[in-house]
């Protein structure tokens, strides 16, 4: 099981349970970040306000600390989209939260690498075999281009983007809401 058995897990499921909207945004039961899906049973429609409040339990009810670090992303990511008020406290706690994981998992902040790093200068010879590298590897690793017909209209379509599948934010709304 990803939650505890607290008092925040019985408010969340309570919460989704009692106040289902038919407006509004779409939550996560089980957060995508922990293994959710875009399943109909995985989804629930709740206000703005519920759907934040939702974010900051999910962090009271994981286990893991690598999940609460996620959960912490996600309400910090809620707030920068200014969804809804929050405090100035539930900003710097959520700030602060990633602000850390993001250290733990930086290796710039590992005193080794800083070391080897910090006055370090390069010549324009090394700046220039550096920015030929960067470009064969680009080169080499782009993405291949697609082409595809846009399933809504039937316009042809060519995107490096694996996920594109339509060919308008319009055409993409259609097909959500034919799913």
């Amino acid at each position: 099981m990803l939650f505890l058995d607290n008092k925040y897990t019985k408010f969340y499921y309570h919460i989704i349970s009692n106040f289902k909207s038919d407006i509004g945004e779409v939550h996560h039961i089980i957060p995508k970040s922990l293994g959710g899906s875009n399943e109909d049973d995985n989804l629930v429609r709740v206000s703005p306000k519920a759907h934040f409040i939702l974010h900051k339990l999910l962090i009271r009810m994981v286990k893991q600390d690598s999940h609460k670090a996620a959960m912490n992303y996600a309400l910090f990511m809620m707030m920068n989209r200014n969804i809804c008020n929050y405090t100035s406290k539930t900003y710097e706690r959520a700030r602060t939260e990633v602000s850390e994981q993001m250290k733990l998992n930086n290796p710039m902040h590992n005193p080794k690498v800083l070391d080897k790093r910090i006055g370090q200068k390069r010549s324009h010879e090394s700046k220039k075999r550096m920015t030929e590298a960067n470009q064969k590897r680009w080169a080499r690793d782009a993405r291949p281009m697609r082409n595809f017909n846009c399933p809504i209209c039937d316009t042809p379509i060519q995107s490096r983007i694996p996920t594109k599948t339509t060919c308008s934010t319009k055409c993409s709304s259609i097909l959500q809401h034919r799913k």
